[in-house]
């Protein structure tokens, strides 16, 4: 109960700004949280879902697309945006081949059930990773493309 009210107090302070000082919020957007998995003692993926739902969380970004977190997400009404780390960046700016079944794997096998809105490609490739800089524009193209 007490890592939840962390988990509940964190996520307030990080967003509440947000809410009040975004366009998003003049226009009457949602607000939404990243859930990040990297971490001790983080509650069960299941109850994470609970807690976005009692709080009014409509919207997710997530730093991967885990099958652990995008499983519970369906049917909850509540969007995501999946993320296709640093480390398939190479592959996906190859032959569209690679980039066509990570989107199959990844986001068509969880859609619509889960309300994936959003394939973000790649993670501060700039800043963190920038022997990756030459292929995260092709990569980005391969996600996209038309099926």
């Amino acid at each position: 109960m007490a890592l939840t009210r962390l988990f509940l107090v964190v996520v307030l302070r990080i967003t509440m700004p947000l809410v009040f000082f975004s366009r998003a919020a003049e226009a009457g957007g949602a607000g939404g949280v990243t859930y990040g998995t990297v971490a001790n003692n983080l509650p069960k993926k299941a109850s994470v879902v609970n807690l976005l739902r009692q709080n009014g969380i409509t919207v997710v970004r997530i730093y991967d697309a885990s099958p652990e977190v995008l499983a519970p997400l369906a049917n909850t009404g509540i969007k995501v945006m999946v993320m296709m780390p640093n480390q398939y960046l190479a592959a996906a700016a190859a032959p569209p081949s690679y980039a066509l079944q990570w989107v199959k794997t990844n986001v068509t096998s969880y859609y619509p059930a889960t309300q994936i809105n959003g394939v973000a490609v790649g993670n501060e490739v700039f800043d963190s990773s920038p022997q990756f800089n030459s292929v995260l524009v092709p990569a980005m193209a391969n996600v996209r493309r038309p099926r």
